[in-house]
């Protein structure tokens, strides 16, 4: 059963992306100076609704999409005047319907900005727990010891930690920088490579040493305004070309369909 702060939050979610979105269309149909008629928050009956500057703006009832209305954007309106939609160059209207999905884009990347900005909590990189049978185990690593350096690179939280081990399958063992009891020692630890599903679902080789992270032991992570728009930009980029990258995999067969779609909930 869904969750009534799941749907509460998917509205609100769902809300600013139409808003956003529909914004974007409204700008470049007003910057190529076609007439908008309507400007409309959700549908059915409406709930607020003004004119201003020759649009009526609205909210109705049932929040669950949106959409503007310009003036001549079907044949059977259409009637050559300037401002009309169908009376615009290709490349004006390729602007306005491009320019929704364009914002939306935007706001993403805005808004992971923001969060680097504002603050997140992170797993640090001390130990949980070390699992039996792996080279941790071997060498005598503990709970709440922290991990400080994997062959000499610093690292502070668990993300960092497992990147730099998850790479080095190709090593027999790597040398983690571990402080217990304020106390820094190196040891060599026995790497064991095995094979895992990335976020794509394919299988990668990844090295392992056998611990977990302790989920007590967070911190909160905040970066400059500069560093923000350097980390929110390259996430963005980053999503980006993971989307590409899962498309294609559908395409040719390699990543189902039905398991890596989502539904208007999901979303």
């Amino acid at each position: 059963m869904l969750d009534p702060l799941d749907l509460l939050v998917f509205f609100a979610v769902l809300g600013v992306m139409i808003i956003v979105h529909e914004f974007g269309h409204f700008f470049a149909a007003k910057r190529a100076k076609v007439a908008v008629e309507r400007f409309s928050l959700g549908f059915g009956p409406q709930l607020i609704s003004f004119m201003r500057n020759g649009t009526r703006y609205a909210i109705c009832l049932i929040p669950f999409g949106g959409f503007i209305k310009m003036a001549g954007d079907s044949l059977e309106e259409c009637k050559g005047r300037p401002g009309e939609y169908l009376a615009q160059p290709v490349w004006k209207r390729f602007a306005i319907v491009f320019s929704g999905p364009l914002l939306n884009y935007c706001l993403g990347v805005v808004l992971f900005c923001f969060i680097f900005f504002a603050g997140y909590p992170a797993l640090t990189s001390t130990i949980g727990e070390v699992m039996p049978g792996y080279g941790a185990e071997k060498v005598g690593l503990r709970a709440q010891d922290r991990v400080v350096a994997v062959e000499g690179r610093p690292v502070e939280l668990w993300d960092d930690l497992q990147h730099e081990i998850f790479t080095r399958s190709s090593q027999q063992a790597i040398e983690l920088s571990v402080v217990r009891g304020g106390s820094q020692v190196n040891v060599s630890v026995p790497l064991v490579t095995e094979t895992a599903e990335d976020v794509l679902g394919q299988r990668r080789n990844v090295g392992r040493v056998g611990i977990k992270p302790d989920f007590n032991r967070t911190v909160f992570v905040r970066h400059t305004a500069l560093e923000s728009v350097s980390l929110g930009v390259k996430k963005s980029v980053d999503l980006t070309v993971l989307t590409y990258k899962a498309m294609g995999l559908i395409v040719t067969g390699r990543l189902s369909f039905k398991e890596s779609m989502t539904g208007p909930v999901g979303m």
